[in-house]
């Protein structure tokens, strides 16, 4: 087990609510060989010699400063660096300490789990902050949060929270810097959210490409009285990628949604070749008539290692709760792998759930129907990769005018052009 107290001397500018939380994921423990070897993969000793790097910066000042970021760019975390470019109107904003309220966030969440690494971003980021929507504000137009890379790794910590019948639409987009001195970096971040009565959230995390990028994120979610968090990830693939969610429907009528559609593709050309992407989902449902539907649909190009891991926990007492998650996955050469990992623990009769695992290659006959319909071999392979990945947003196909909808079908189409250009699909 790496001990993160080595990592972090006396005297190197922490502040005792940030070494709180520091704490508690040692005590937690990051992940060492006796845990699942597929599971957690090489992400423990690659963060901790990210980590190791950060704390002998500490001392070193502020990270490169963001070049020719647009009027709409809103707040934009890179390095030890935030930006406010545009704040949306009605949307409250507290660059404030929010460590505490954050890890007792986390913790109610992931509800006996170990994930330490959104508290490793609480204990590590400076630019944590609180983002606030009053009770009955609607905001239709969505805010847009940036994360890039730095010479320096980019630890962020963030806590929505939505009072009574509040309505926010927030895009959570992972970018490239655009300076030429940033090098590959961690991104590891830290998202709670905290739904209250009513409210409702429509969340896109938005994850372009990094040259080399190792992400990793954290979200915790509590979801209170016909609350209502609708999520959609579209992301290309980052050399190393990981998703970690821990929802908690507590409140009766409360409804989680999660779509994912993942492009791990492989540049012909890379030295370093194979992407590796990991998406671990819990939701525990305390509440009556609670409902979560979790759709996650992977490409896996070659050499990508694509893993998913599933969990529904309905509690005693919660009865007339619906549980939908399925996962599918693409593999578009031999050497592509998927592995799956769907559970579901049920503590009570009234219920209906579900869970499904699709893993499949390129078929010949698809393959075959389309050109026998006029197109090239290239134009087929292509028609069905977009097809399979655009399952994951068809629902809102219709609803073109919604600037929400359209950030999504932009990302998806970032993620279907990374996959042409990589020349995955040729």
């Amino acid at each position: 087990m790496t001990d993160l107290a080595t990592l972090f001397p006396a005297g190197s500018g922490l502040d005792p609510r940030r070494s709180e939380a520091l704490m508690a994921a040692q005590a937690l423990g990051l992940p060492s060989a006796q845990d699942e070897a597929w599971r957690w993969s090489g992400l423990a000793g690659r963060l901790a010699v990210l980590v190791s790097s950060e704390s002998s910066s500490v001392a070193k000042g502020q990270g490169e400063v963001l070049a020719g970021r647009q009027e709409d760019a809103g707040i934009v975390l890179h390095g030890r660096n935030i930006e406010k470019h545009s704040l949306v109107e009605g949307l409250k904003l507290n660059q404030q300490e929010v460590c505490a309220p954050f890890m007792q966030l986390v913790a109610q969440a992931r509800h006996g789990e170990k994930n330490p690494f959104p508290l490793v971003a609480a204990g590590l980021a400076e630019n944590s902050f609180l983002l606030e929507v009053a009770s009955g504000q609607k905001i239709r137009q969505p805010q847009k949060i940036t994360l890039t890379n730095a010479s320096t790794p980019t630890h962020a910590a963030c806590l929505v929270r939505l009072d009574e019948g509040a309505e926010l639409d927030l895009i959570w987009r992972i970018a490239p810097a655009q300076t030429p001195t940033a090098q590959a970096a961690l991104i590891n971040y830290g998202l709670a959210i905290e739904a209250g009565a009513g409210s409702r959230l429509r969340l896109l995390l938005a994850e372009e490409e990094v040259p080399d990028g190792f992400v990793s994120g954290g979200l915790a979610l509590s979801l209170g009285e016909a609350a209502q968090i609708e999520i959609l990830r579209c992301g290309n693939g980052q050399r190393f990628s990981r998703l970690e969610l821990d929802a908690n429907l507590c409140g009766q009528d409360s409804y989680l949604r999660f779509r994912g559609a993942e492009s791990l593709s492989d540049a012909k050309d890379s030295q370093q070749s194979g992407r590796h992407s990991e998406t671990v989902l819990r939701v525990l449902h305390k509440a009556v008539r609670s409902r979560s539907s979790l759709l996650c649909k992977t490409a896996v190009g070659s050499h990508g290692d694509h893993i998913f891991q599933g969990r529904a926990e309905i509690a005693e007492g919660a009865k007339e709760v619906e549980a939908a998650m399925t996962s599918k996955a693409l593999l578009l050469s031999d050497t592509a792998k998927s592995r799956n990992k769907p559970e579901l623990e049920i503590c009570h009769d009234d219920v209906a759930c579900s869970h499904g695992v699709a893993v499949s290659d390129l078929q010949p006959d698809m393959l075959f129907y389309l050109r026998s319909r006029g197109l090239d071999e290239v134009s087929a392979r292509r028609a069905v990769v977009s097809g399979f990945l655009r399952e994951a947003v068809q629902d809102d196909a219709v609803l073109d005018e919604d600037l929400f909808v359209q950030q999504a079908q932009a990302a998806l189409e970032a993620s279907l052009l990374q996959f042409v250009s990589s020349g995955e699909l040729t």
